[in-house]
């Protein structure tokens, strides 16, 4: 009789262990993975950690350019500012602000921007629409022409 109940021990002692047995690697991979959220927020990954998008802001830099079309040419810059902040590879927004700033007499300031949007390289299918033209041109195209009539006046950087 004992070594019947010792026998029925030892089952259930090894049906639990059996059961745990299953059980501990699952809650050893939840203590795991819980702790690499905290190690992957630290400051050791802060350089891997992917930066904010870039916001859209084709809205902020289409009422800039309405403005400037306007001749309202303080908000229009104010426009361009708020596109820039939220996204400073806006090219619209950069043209826009360069094209104020050689409006306004501010020629350096508008050979940097002029700078800043061929920089960035934009591709062919950016255009915008030039007032005396209905037809739409290359943004890139308009800011080198425009960086060319800046250059033939004498303004350098």
């Amino acid at each position: 009789m004992q070594w019947e109940r010792d026998m029925l021990n030892r089952k259930t002692i090894s049906g639990v262990t059996a059961r745990f047995g299953r059980i501990i690697p699952i809650i050893f991979a939840g203590v795991l993975l819980s702790g690499c959220e905290n190690i992957l927020n630290s400051e050791v990954f802060k350089n891997f950690r992917r930066s904010p998008q870039a916001q859209d802001t084709t809205s902020m830099t289409e009422q800039g350019l309405g403005k400037l079309a306007k001749g309202d040419l303080l908000q229009a810059q104010v426009m361009f500012d708020h596109a820039l902040r939220n996204n400073p590879a806006d090219v619209h927004a950069l043209l826009g602000k360069g094209l104020v700033f050689q409006q306004t007499g501010q020629l350096v300031r508008a050979r940097s921007a002029y700078e800043a949007v061929l920089a960035l390289r934009p591709g062919n299918d950016l255009k915008m629409i030039v007032l005396n033209n209905s037809e739409p041109r290359p943004v890139q195209e308009i800011a080198s022409v425009n960086l060319g009539l800046l250059q033939n006046q004498g303004v350098s950087t």
